[in-house]
């Protein structure tokens, strides 16, 4: 017996699914084929179903792997991840996330896994890390809005701040006091550097690193994966102090004035003493607080984002993705309160 098979994925084994007595093969290399499916007789090679997809085109081709299939669904990437429900002959498209390079992803356990990958061809379904997707769910239905009265976390240093004003910071050439070193995101500096360099110190930190922010005679730094925030003294490289966040630290700290704020991925902005490190103010949560126990571990919720502080007022939202967090936003945070 033989039959045409279309061609099928991309720089990758070609696709045929045997699914409740029918083989499944689909025309999804790239937009110029029809993504018809076909299923035919296991037995006989006829076609017993044939339907062409309902959303249609995506990416100019199958992302780099095979497609995979469950006993409901065939789960192609043509973009980010597609249900094909041959039953319905209705295509779901999930444009949030995709599989990586030639593994592609794996149904399991009730479970969809996607494997961290390193392709920018489509930065919009760019997820970090490797991640366990699962279907909504009643039980564990996640809220989207979150009432303005349980955004404020007052910390054991806030009600001493509010009755003093925040220390001025006066303006230094040398300081560096938020990402990429001002307000403007212009990654330059008036202050003179030589052409030859000299090591003034160094310390061991550990781990990954956030880019380092420099003002008020302090260097402070983010240790991403370890949800710490360390203060070192400018001159010496003596460590001031170190706070531990709810998650990971994913961005540069702002030091404004005496205070040093900064984003974690547990979706809160921390407002800390820049000197001694005591918060203020756990501040401003702009996710629903869906925190796993291990977070420790490293194993994040899957509402998640990084932020970054704006010198001054305001907050720049780094999403995990844009259609997940559609609903999201940021206000300006004033940050005396």
């Amino acid at each position: 017996m033989d039959r045409p098979h279309p061609t099928s994925g991309y720089a990758s084994a070609e696709d045929l699914f045997v699914v409740d007595g029918l083989v499944w093969c689909g025309a999804t290399t790239n937009r110029r084929d029809s993504g018809v499916f076909t299923g035919r007789d296991v037995r006989t090679g006829e076609v017993r179903r044939e339907f062409a997809p309902d959303d249609w085109p995506h990416m100019p081709h199958h992302r780099c792997h095979r497609a995979k299939a469950t006993c409901n669904y065939i789960l192609t990437s043509r973009t980010g991840i597609e249900f094909v429900d041959f039953r319905s002959e209705h295509w779901a498209a999930h444009h949030w996330v995709r599989g990586a390079c030639n593994y592609g992803i794996m149904p399991c356990n009730g479970l969809l896994y996607a494997p961290p990958h390193s392709c920018a061809c489509y930065p919009l379904a760019k997820l970090n890390a490797f991640n366990a997707l699962a279907p909504e769910s009643p039980s564990r239905r996640v809220p989207i809005d979150l009432p303005d009265d349980d955004r404020l976390v007052r910390g054991p240093a806030y009600e001493a701040a509010q009755a003093l004003s925040p220390g001025s910071q006066g303006s230094r050439l040398d300081d560096w006091p938020t990402y990429r070193g001002d307000a403007a995101r212009s990654g330059s500096t008036a202050t003179g550097v030589p052409a030859e360099l000299d090591r003034l110190w160094a310390a061991e930190i550990g781990g990954k690193l956030t880019s380092p922010v420099i003002a008020g005679g302090k260097v402070v730094v983010g240790a991403v994966d370890r949800h710490t925030v360390h203060a070192l003294d400018a001159s010496s490289g003596k460590r001031l102090w170190r706070f531990t966040a709810g998650a990971r630290v994913d961005s540069p700290p702002t030091i404004w004035r005496d205070r040093v704020l900064f984003g974690s991925a547990d979706g809160y902005v921390y407002c800390l003493r820049a000197a001694d490190g005591v918060d203020l103010v756990d501040a401003e949560r702009f996710q629903p607080d869906n925190r796993p126990d291990d977070v420790d571990d490293g194993i994040d919720g899957p509402h998640l984002m990084e932020v970054y502080v704006v010198y001054l007022l305001s907050v720049d939202l780094r999403l995990r993705s844009g259609h997940l967090h559609e609903y999201l936003h940021a206000p300006p945070l004033d940050p005396v309160v």
